[in-house]
Parts: C-alpha cells; sequence; structure tokens
C-alpha cells in the first residue's frame, strides 16, 4: 500500500499507526513525518522536495508540484484549518496547490479535521468535501454538524472510535 501524507501537525498524530502497517511506502512532504518514519524497517519513503516552509514544516513549490504529477497513491491523508458547510478551507495559500494535487493522485482521499475546525472558514478554498471519501474528525463534533454533513451525503468517520 502507498499513502500520501500532506504537511501539519493533524497529519503528524497518523504516524504511530503507519509504522504498524507495514509494508508501507509513505509518500510525504512533511518534515515530522519524513524523520519519524524514515530508516524503519518495512517503510519505503518518497520524500517530496520544494522550497521547505518553516511555518508548515514542510515541503512546497515547483518542485513538489512537479514530483506529485508524476506519482499515485491507494490513500492520501489531508488535513485542513477551516471547515464551513461542504467547503474545506486554509489560510495559506502557499499550500493550496500541493494539497489539490495528492487530492488528485490519490485512489482513496480522507480529510483529516479536528472538532474546532468546523464552524470556521480561511482565506482560500481548499475543496469541496465530495472531493474526499470521508471526513475523520473527533467525537465532540457538535451533533447537528456531523448530521448536516451526514445529509449532504458526506462519509464521516470518528478517529477516537475506530
Amino acid at each position: 500500500m502507498t499513502v500520501m501524507i500532506d504537511d501539519g501537525s493533524t497529519s503528524q498524530t497518523v504516524v504511530p499507526f503507519l509504522a504498524n502497517l507495514r509494508p508501507l511506502s509513505v509518500i510525504t512532504n512533511n518534515l515530522a513525518v519524513i524523520d519519524a518514519l524514515s530508516g524503519m524497517a518495512g517503510i519505503d519513503m518518497i520524500a517530496l522536495g520544494g522550497a521547505f516552509s518553516r511555518k508548515f514544516n514542510g515541503f512546497f513549490g515547483v518542485l513538489t508540484e512537479r514530483a506529485l504529477t508524476g506519482l499515485r497513491a491507494d490513500v492520501a491523508l489531508l488535513s485542513t484549518s477551516a471547515v464551513n458547510g461542504r467547503a474545506a478551507f486554509h489560510q495559506d495559500q502557499e499550500v493550496l496547490e500541493v494539497k489539490r494535487l495528492m487530492i488528485a493522485c490519490a485512489a482513496r482521499r480522507y480529510l483529516m479535521v479536528d472538532h474546532g475546525k468546523f464552524g470556521r472558514s480561511a482565506g482560500h478554498l481548499l475543496a469541496d468535501l465530495s472531493a474526499f471519501d470521508a471526513v475523520i474528525t473527533t467525537d465532540t463534533l457538535p451533533a447537528h454538524q456531523a448530521a448536516a454533513l451526514l445529509a449532504g451525503g458526506i462519509g464521516l468517520r470518528f478517529a477516537d472510535r475506530e
């Protein structure tokens, strides 16, 4: 299996789970994920180069984007800073194209977002939630928000329950 993981602290939380899924190939621009998984037996790491962003602890830009156009993954695990209605938003345009390319080159796509980011907005539209096979969040998501997502046909999973 090949898993693609984007930048961000939310994405880093899956590292302990991935370490148990060997053999595994991991594609990422997230320096913390690279540091944690590189060199582990049974894990092949594809680190996406590019311009390093200290703000996001990851790599972005033209080099990262070019690398993504030649890659495919079984699963993409992505994060974002805000979800409002049926849309995911991010505050920084620098990361948008890399995240969108990750969505495009994965067979299955999951958006990981904690409950506190729902009902918020940020300056840039990342994607409609229908672009993801499911949204993974915490079970403290208010019931009315969960019900609205489910009623809108958005797959919803609770990380604390699985």
